[in-house]
């Protein structure tokens, strides 16, 4: 039997169209994530918009239903399929997939997805 690792991901939507991405291997330390990422928003006086959020799952259980992700202010981010982080589309899947299917500009797109490179994945 083999056993995978299950990658979490948020999608932070701020103020001034700032996206940030964030992963753990565990939902507690995706939390704990978000609480650190929120707390130095805060400090810069930027606003996380949750409503435009998102958690996505990638591995062996990604399609398992798990605990909601609740912030410090107790707004809880929603969990999908699919998200866009750079004009690509990462889905939720066993093994990390990107559809490039609703880009625009895949020549903009290629080089920054040749450049990112994940531990242990190909």
């Amino acid at each position: 039997m083999t056993l995978g690792l299950t990658v979490h991901f948020i999608l932070l939507k701020a103020a001034l169209s700032y996206s940030i991405l964030l992963l753990s291997p565990s939902i507690t330390e995706l939390e704990r994530l978000l609480h650190s990422c929120k707390r130095e928003l805060n400090y810069l006086d930027i606003n996380i918009n949750f409503k435009k959020s998102s958690c996505l799952r990638i591995g062996p259980r990604h399609d398992a239903t798990c605990s909601n992700v609740v912030s410090l202010n107790g707004s809880v981010i929603a969990w999908t399929n699919e998200l866009q982080y750079l004009g690509v589309h990462i889905i939720g899947s066993r093994l990390f997939k990107c559809s490039l299917a609703n880009a625009r500009k895949v020549s903009i797109v290629a080089p920054m997805l040749s450049s990112v490179r994940l531990a242990g994945w190909p």
